[in-house]
């Protein structure tokens, strides 16, 4: 119930979002996350779907200190 209200509220924001959950693994991602990442990210733990120094740095950051931070992705073609 919980990761289909996550994903009805994910679906809408025009972004690319995901969600993980407590065992570090993708548990939902929005349509804009998916053409990103790809359609296999949910179920992988973040840090194989991602796999992006700077922005699992970040990532790690957020989660140790509980404050908000920021980073790009940036895909093969470099934007």
């Amino acid at each position: 119930m919980k990761s289909m209200l996550s994903a009805s509220l994910l679906k809408a924001i025009p972004m690319p979002l995901s969600l993980g959950g407590p065992d570090a693994r993708i548990e939902v991602m929005n349509e804009p996350a998916e053409a990103l990442f790809g359609v296999t990210g949910v179920g992988r733990n973040y840090v194989t779907a991602l796999r992006q120094p700077d922005l699992l740095d970040c990532i790690e950051q957020v989660l140790r200190n509980g404050q908000s931070g920021s980073a790009r992705y940036r895909n093969n073609n470099g934007a």
